[in-house]
């Protein structure tokens, strides 16, 4: 099993060409391998609020 760890941030959100890249990305390693594990990034926002 492989691991990925995926790092994305970006003041546009959804509308981040980045992060579109980065999400078709890992579907692409995904379906070489059903089994990759998808580790993301937690930012500081995030992190703040757990």
């Amino acid at each position: 099993m492989s691991t990925v760890l995926v790092l994305n941030s970006s003041a546009l959100g959804g509308a981040s060409v980045s992060k579109q890249l980065a999400e078709k990305a890992v579907a692409q390693l995904r379906a070489q391998d059903p089994h990759l594990r998808v580790v993301p990034a937690i930012s500081a926002r995030r992190r703040s609020r757990i």
